[in-house]
């Protein structure tokens, strides 16, 4: 990354001051991978961990997995007792409904190309490019995914942008590593009041 981003004084900086970057497992099974991002949509990060939070609770309380708690049709409005959205929670159910009866495989998931994963994803309603993308990064762990639709990677670009006072194509350059940069400029997002 350094090596790539070595026109480019401030944005060489930044990635220094970030450090390694590596793709962590998330421990969850594709339905909760989903539902977690879901939940998260255009809310704040500090909100869906809090309610993604008292998901986990209520599930190891159970002693069971999300999914399994989920196939008992009475648990399908869990969510929204939470402060999930119906809307949400709908979308959710969906999902749901999909990997139960088998229309939605993970097997076959994993082996399409992205242009392919966006299609197939963007069937169901509640999925988009921003959910894609983050199904993509976190839980099947592609390295060369950059979610043009998230605010901070939008904001991070435009500041570093200002900075260098250039606009840098950063597909172009960062490819194929595009996940890894979209991990530094998160983390960015955190400590960019120390950089400025």
């Amino acid at each position: 990354m350094i090596e790539k981003s070595k026109n480019y004084s401030f944005l060489k900086e930044c990635i220094q001051k970030t450090g390694i970057k590596k793709l962590e497992k998330t421990g969850l099974d594709l339905f909760s991978f989903i539902t977690r991002t879901v939940i998260g949509q255009q809310i704040s990060n500090s909100a869906a961990e809090s309610i993604w939070l008292k998901v986990e609770t209520h599930i190891n309380l159970k002693k069971t997995s999300f999914y399994d708690f989920y196939t008992e049709r009475k648990n399908r409005s869990f969510l929204t007792k939470l402060g999930v959205s119906k809307r949400k929670n709908s979308y959710i159910n969906n999902i749901f409904e999909e990997l139960f009866c088998n229309r939605l495989i993970e097997k076959e998931l994993i082996l399409l190309n992205s242009k392919k994963f966006h299609k197939k994803m963007m069937k169901y309603k509640g999925i988009g490019n921003w959910t894609c993308n983050m199904i993509e990064i976190f839980y099947l762990k592609k390295i060369n995914i950059w979610p043009k639709n998230d605010f901070v990677i939008n904001k991070i670009c435009h500041l570093i942008n200002q900075k260098e006072n250039t606009v840098i194509n950063y597909e172009s350059i960062f490819s194929p590593y595009l996940t890894i940069l979209a991990l530094h400029f998160w983390e960015l997002n955190k400590k960019f009041k120390e950089l400025e």
